[in-house]
């Protein structure tokens, strides 16, 4: 294996000799989706990773490293956007956010965030057309935080995007029934209805 630490020091001592702008230039012609480190990270050397880990989460707890990855999925999430491959990205980043939420001492906080993670996972599976794990995300969300009704929209998306009509009504009514204004919740609604009498 590779010596991590002499791994890491020597990257480091490389980039010293760059000047701001070529390192700049450097940053800006890497692309995330097609650079190495990014997209074989199963590759890299367990040790190498292992270092990259430690040199990010050294002092974080569960819930700090929730609400990081929950902040980078959000990023990711809005990039989608331009980029569809965006959503498994952010969808990756929520899960593991969801596994650190359920190893912190849990709180009335944490179970927000973790309830957020959801949602937000829900958000970006229904990009992809994860129909199944969005209800799933969805209601597993509800369950931690009742009322929130961007989860009933994905899981009545969700719903749309499986055929299960009247499923999808329920989960408008009980939307509607929190935020009687909201206008997605009121189209996806409208949609069901159509796709049904068209059945």
């Amino acid at each position: 294996g590779v010596d991590a630490t002499a791994f890491i020091q020597e990257a480091i001592n490389q980039g010293k000799g760059w000047t701001d702008e070529d390192r700049q230039a450097y940053l800006s012609s890497i692309d995330d989706e097609t650079h190495p480190f990014f997209a074989k990270i199963e590759d890299v050397d367990p040790a190498i990773k292992e270092a990259f880990r430690k040199l990010t989460y050294e002092d974080e707890t569960h819930e700090s490293l929730a609400e990081h990855f929950k902040s980078t999925g959000n990023e990711r999430f809005k990039r989608a956007k331009l980029n569809k491959m965006y959503y498994k990205h952010a969808a990756s980043l929520y899960t593991e956010g969801i596994k650190h939420s359920v190893m912190a001492e849990q709180s009335e906080g944490i179970v927000k965030l973790r309830a957020s993670l959801l949602c937000n996972r829900a958000a970006a599976n229904l990009g992809m057309k994860n129909f199944g794990s969005v209800k799933k995300d969805s209601l597993e969300s509800l369950r931690l935080v009742p009322k929130n009704v961007k989860c009933y929209y994905r899981a009545a998306r969700a719903s749309l995007g499986l055929k299960n009509f009247e499923e999808g009504l329920s989960f408008c009514e009980q939307g509607l029934g929190i935020d009687p204004q909201s206008k997605e919740l009121i189209e996806v609604y409208e949609t069901l209805k159509d796709e049904r009498a068209a059945k």
